[in-house]
């Protein structure tokens, strides 16, 4: 057999070789993609159910979620509704208690207002009685006192006018000193300190009338002759 039968068996063998590898290259090709397939298959089916067993489970889990906060929004329900049930009790109970002691302030603060009133009341009238005795008893002092400064005065003034008669009748005589001293003497409402006093007047001008000079007693006669 010649170069070229070789060659073209050669190449038939490899052409047939060829064409199984690429038949045994297809057919894995072809149960590769159907095992593929089959994998994808029940992947999906696996991503199916767990998808729907944990939507089950997320639904559970959500009820259960919202079953515990419908519970726990119960619960605050009630709990707030009794706690404004206490506070409006609380409330009213303190409001009663705060009128109890407001009337009870305000009774008192009256009592005391009222016992303050009498207490001034007493204390006005013990003053103004006081006062009204005080004045009075001033009043009458001082009613007293312009009395004896009346008599006091009356007095001075009938003494110095005894004094004045004296001088007069010393300077014109003894004559005339006793008739003034006796006029004088007579006026209504004379004290016996002021009679007294012009006695005194008269005994002494008629004792300085006995020691004068003659000279001076004959004027004096003269004197009491002029009118």
């Amino acid at each position: 057999m010649g170069g070229l039968t070789e060659d073209m068996t050669r190449l038939h063998g490899e052409i047939s070789a060829l064409d199984m590898a690429r038949e045994a290259l297809v057919d894995a090709l072809a149960r590769g993609t159907k095992d593929r397939r089959n994998n994808v298959f029940r992947m999906r089916e696996g991503f199916r159910s767990a998808h729907a067993e944990m939507a089950k489970k997320g639904e559970a889990d959500r009820s259960a979620t919202v079953k515990g906060i419908e519970h726990t929004v119960s619960e605050l329900r009630r709990g707030a509704s009794e706690m404004q049930s206490s506070f409006r009790d609380a409330q009213t109970e303190m409001a009663g208690r705060a009128e109890s002691n407001r009337l009870a302030f305000m009774k008192g603060l009256k009592k005391s207002v009222s016992g303050m009133r009498d207490l001034f009341r007493d204390a006005h009238a013990e003053m103004a009685g006081k006062t009204r005795a005080d004045a009075s008893a001033f009043t009458k002092g001082v009613r007293l006192a312009v009395s004896d400064l009346k008599r006091t005065v009356a007095g001075l003034r009938q003494d110095f006018g005894v004094d004045i008669a004296g001088a007069h009748g010393a300077w014109l005589g003894v004559g005339s000193t006793g008739r003034r001293a006796a006029e004088v003497a007579e006026r209504p409402g004379r004290s016996d300190a002021a009679r007294s006093a012009e006695e005194e007047v008269v005994s002494d001008v008629k004792e300085d009338r006995g020691m004068r000079p003659a000279a001076r007693g004959g004027k004096g006669k003269k004197r009491r002759q002029s009118p």
